[in-house]
């Protein structure tokens, strides 16, 4: 099951409870997405929170920033998580609450795809949200985008579900992909056009400190294949780092122009 908390209204506890109920049938994971991050600074969650909305199915929660997870005991126990790290663990991106914080594999690896019903349903449900606010353009800049990534959003333009403008970023870890069938940073047309390469060596790695030295290579890479660059820089470190690479390329290649955009590059 999947419940959207912002396409539903649901900011607390109890609300969350009633959808849970008629989500699904106990034993199937049930996604929860876009909690307000507002409801868990006033009332927050934790494991033992989630249990007393279900015991019978795994339950995982995502703030509205998508960067806190919350699982139920249940959905910890079939991620093979049998035991919380002490107060004293501050290295560890779970909490002894049972609170994830940023990107872990133990959950992604652990917790099933969505089905391609329940994909399609949704996109439906955002063309329509889409619309409704007047919005026409979308800018996918997602990192783990590839040539799935690419056809899945022809076949929705060409089958009429996906109303408005797309541009998709590429991530830059699979650009290969891309660069096979001959696609590249312009590609596509007014309804669907390729974007930059996203290069976020810290999310694909799960280090917010990763090899400065893999940063420039994916940024080679990107203008090897002919893509603009789009760097994750969400901290001084990857700042830097990035910096350093492009610095280094314009050193090798002085008559090298290439443009480039930084996400969530902090100040």
């Amino acid at each position: 099951g999947y419940i959207d908390c912002k396409e539903r209204g649901i900011a607390s506890l109890e609300e969350l409870s009633a959808a849970v109920r008629l989500a699904t049938a106990s034993g199937d994971w049930i996604r929860v997405a876009n909690y307000p991050g507002e409801s868990l600074r006033s009332e927050p969650l934790d494991c033992q929170s989630l249990d007393s909305v279900t015991q019978n199915a795994p339950l995982l929660l995502i703030d509205d920033t998508g960067q806190i997870c919350i699982m139920n005991s249940e959905a910890l126990r079939r991620s093979e998580i049998n035991e919380l790290p002490a107060a004293s663990n501050t290295d560890s991106s779970l909490n002894q609450k049972g609170v994830f914080t940023g990107n872990d594999r133990r959950v992604s690896d652990c917790v099933p795809p969505l089905s391609e019903t329940e994909i399609t349903a949704g996109v439906r449900v955002l063309n329509r949200k889409l619309l409704s606010l007047g919005i026409t353009s979308v800018h996918d800049t997602s990192w783990t985008n590839g040539l799935d990534s690419w056809r899945r959003y022809r076949a929705y333009k060409q089958a009429g579900i996906l109303s408005p403008r797309i541009q998709m970023m590429a991530g830059a870890q699979l650009l290969e992909q891309f660069a096979a069938e001959e696609l590249c940073t312009g590609y596509g047309d007014d309804g669907l056009r390729l974007g930059a390469a996203k290069i976020a060596v810290d999310e694909l790695l799960g280090d917010e400190q990763p090899d400065a030295a893999l940063i420039e290579h994916f940024i080679r890479n990107a203008i090897e294949y002919r893509f603009q660059l789009s760097l994750h820089a969400g901290n001084s470190y990857l700042l830097e780092a990035a910096l350093t690479a492009l610095y280094n390329l314009r050193k090798d290649n002085p008559e090298l122009l290439w443009p480039v955009r930084f996400e969530h590059c902090p100040i």
